[in-house]
């Protein structure tokens, strides 16, 4: 129920902050953010480009790859990235990473244009070494303005002079999207989870005629208590 945290909720300060510190590509799905950054990096001729995405979704990284790349640019990862793209690419990328037998952050600063440098939270050393260009931050590490180290860290990387790009496209379902798989596969009971508004999602399935129920916060359930009330009670655990 994701994309349920967002339906009416107005921005919080940190939020508005935030917006005044960045630009927005505003892409709602993959497809238009991909379309997104390949405009934004037609303009920046001239100056190095960062990248920090979802450490897990691979594949959005090898398309930025492939989009740097079709503008004569090598992408710089760290090394472990590198690593692992290396074994699960079919097709070759111009990619490098710092370190022996790659490049150096004097590398990359003597030539920015020829290069995108892929950022990991784990490690921020070349983000604040090299000099700063346009920085796109795509669902990367900290994810959104609820984790309490993500202003700071917009902070500070606005501070040391990049241009923060908010270049997020979640993939998550949206609230359509959620009801439509509950009326197709039509289940006894939902529980409405992983959202801030458990409340208003539950109170939309139940508008489609649906079972609903709400756990009460801080206590523990036992199926052979529940099974009856929630007329399961020949269901398996």
């Amino acid at each position: 129920g994701t994309t349920f945290s967002h339906v009416g909720a107005e921005p919080s300060e940190a939020d508005l902050r935030i917006e005044q510190m960045t630009r927005n590509l505003m892409a709602k799905n993959e497809q238009q953010l991909l379309t997104s950054l390949k405009k934004e990096m037609a303009k920046a001729t001239d100056k190095l480009v960062a990248f920090n995405g979802y450490p897990q979704n691979i594949t959005r990284l090898i398309r930025f790859a492939r989009i740097v790349n079709g503008h004569g640019r090598q992408l710089v990862l760290d090394k472990r990235y590198y690593q692992l793209l290396k074994a699960y690419l079919i097709q070759p990328l111009a990619m490098t990473y710092i370190g022996e037998g790659g490049i150096t952050i004097e590398q990359i600063n003597e030539a920015p244009h020829q290069y995108a440098l892929q950022v990991d939270i784990e490690d921020l050393t070349a983000l604040f070494a090299v000099k700063p260009g346009l920085y796109f931050h795509s669902n990367g590490m900290p994810l959104g303005s609820y984790d309490p180290t993500y202003e700071p860290f917009v902070r500070r990387v606005v501070d040391y002079g990049w241009e923060f790009v908010l270049a997020n496209a979640g993939g998550h379902a949206s609230p359509n999207d959620l009801l439509l798989v509950n009326r197709v596969i039509k289940p006894k009971l939902v529980v409405p989870w992983h959202t801030y508004q458990p409340k208003l999602y539950g109170e939309a399935i139940a508008a489609q005629g649906q079972n609903v129920w709400w756990p009460s916060y801080n206590k523990t359930y036992y199926w052979s208590q529940l099974s009856e009330k929630l007329g399961a009670k020949n269901e398996k655990n």
